[in-house]
């Protein structure tokens, strides 16, 4: 059974650190996809930008159809989500499908607003001190 570990982009689309990132774990032996969700391939720095592009554009109903169909693709590998911002709420989103062995997220600061998903699988979550809620709260 292969190990595949799909990344999951932040707003920002595909950056360099993502790319760098694939490569060092494609170097340890890990199978990585790392797919744009932006139909185009968007990849910017600008902030609000890339939010109203993200929201306009893809959203997460997409996202989570796309990342759908890489599980499926890939059904016969053991599958981790690794998510940063965005890609992490839409890797807790993914926490209770049995389909994958893990979800590692960071700085997935919407995850408040999915706080009935009950995880299934092992999942790490990792955040920063965010102004805009209270994480200890969320941690609870």
């Amino acid at each position: 059974m292969r190990k595949t570990i799909i990344i999951i982009h932040e707003i920002y689309g595909i950056t360099e650190n993502l790319k760098k990132l694939s490569k060092e774990l494609e170097a340890k032996g890990y199978r990585v996809v790392l797919p744009s969700l932006f139909l185009d391939n968007y990849s910017g720095d600008n902030e609000g930008y890339s939010y109203k592009k993200y929201f306009a554009e893809v959203g997460f109903d997409n996202s989570i159809g796309k990342i759908d169909k890489i599980i499926e693709k890939n059904g016969a590998d053991s599958i981790v989500l690794i998510g940063f911002s965005i890609g992490a709420t839409l890797a807790w989103m993914k926490s209770n499908d049995l389909r994958i062995k893990g979800v590692i997220g960071f700085y997935g600061s919407r995850i408040r607003n999915n706080l009935l998903i009950n995880p299934l699988i092992p999942t790490k979550l990792y955040f920063c001190n965010e102004a805009t809620f209270e994480v200890d709260t969320l941690i609870e």
